[in-house]
Order: structure tokens, then sequence, then C-alpha cells
């Protein structure tokens, strides 16, 4: 079940647990993350429609398609479970699918994992979560200096 809070509660509610939080990731010091959405049936990134100049009709077919593989929750978290994590965090528009979610949830539970998932409503894409933890840390005066750089510095492909 998924619970809503508004946004200055939430800010209220990281402020007053911030230590607390923290020191629960520095203890559990190494985590997943899974980014699952469309372009995982292609085996590539995100930007798969760019690189492969997927016209647009053709990628709507892939996606109407498009279902998570049966067991792929489970498959993640034995893989988490594995290589030592202790807390599993999951982003991409799939996740926002009530069905996986609830997979996870699951098997995430059943292999003692901690789970940390967006609301449903940030799960649109990535820019919509990094707006709504930009509004979060706004709200509470943690700013960047001006000098920060935004310039990409990592090249999208590897040179082969």
């Amino acid at each position: 079940m998924e619970h809503s809070i508004s946004s200055e509660a939430y800010a209220a509610f990281c402020a007053e647990t911030k230590e607390q939080r923290i020191a629960w990731f520095r203890e559990a010091r190494f985590g997943m993350f899974i980014h699952y959405g469309l372009f995982s049936s292609h085996g590539m990134g995100e930007w798969a429609q760019v690189w492969e100049n997927i016209k647009i009709s053709d990628y709507e077919k892939l996606a109407s398609a498009f279902c998570p593989k049966e067991g792929c929750a489970e498959e993640w978290c034995r893989l988490a479970k594995e290589a030592g994590a202790r807390v599993v965090t999951a982003g991409g528009g799939v996740i926002a699918n009530g069905y996986l979610r609830e997979q996870l949830t699951k098997a995430c539970a059943q292999a003692g994992i901690r789970l940390v998932l967006p609301a449903k409503k940030h799960c649109t894409d990535n820019a919509a979560m990094i707006a709504a933890e930009g509004l979060v840390q706004y709200r509470l005066g943690h700013f960047s200096p001006l000098s920060i750089n935004a310039e990409a510095s990592i090249p999208l492909r590897s040179s082969q």
C-alpha cells in the first residue's frame, strides 16, 4: 500500500530523520539500483530509441508489447543478495506498474532486503524523480554553489 504526504510534511520528515537515515545507509554500505524500462527489452540503455534511430511509431509498438519477464523481481533480489546488497531501489517508468511493485516488494521481503521505491507519480521518468527531490532539498534550504559544473562530462557511448 502506498502512502502519500504533503511536500511540507515530507521535508519535515527528511529533516527530522536525516541522521538516522544516513546512519542506516552507512551501515548498509552497499545497495542495488534497478533502472528498468522499455529500453531493457533491447538490452540497451534508455537512449536506445535515439541511438538506433527507432521511429516513434515503431517504438510505440514495442511499448504496447512490453511485459516484464516473469520472475524478474525474484531474480533481481537473488542477484542483490549474492552481491551483498542490503537495500534495493528502482526507477524508470515501468516501476510505476503496480504488479511489478508488488512482486518486487514481496521478493525483497523474502530476501530480507530493504526496498526503497519512489511514489508512482514520480516514476514517469527520471526528470520527475529528480525534480521531486530537488523541491524537497530547495525547501530544506540545501543549495549547490553557482560554480557547480553542469556540463556533461561522461561520454554516452564507449569508443569501439
